[in-house]
């Protein structure tokens, strides 16, 4: 029994809508990732802007404190 074109023709395009929702969802999925991601980082640099500042601090502390005494 020989395929009717049509149904040739309906399978193309449910495999098309299929891949294609298939992309979204994985694309999606990607965005949210990248997303947290960059919220990770940006907390680390600010942890890391806080542990400078207070180095920064001893540092100054320090030097006032050699400076002082001499």
């Amino acid at each position: 029994m020989a395929k009717k074109p049509w149904i040739n023709v309906v399978i193309k395009g449910a495999l098309i809508t299929v891949g294609f929702g298939l992309y979204v969802f994985v694309e999606s999925g990607t965005r949210d990732r990248l997303s947290r991601l960059e919220d990770k980082i940006d907390r680390v640099d600010a942890k890391v802007d806080r542990v400078e500042t207070k180095v920064d601090e001893v540092r100054g502390n320090l030097k006032f404190s050699v400076t002082r005494d001499q």
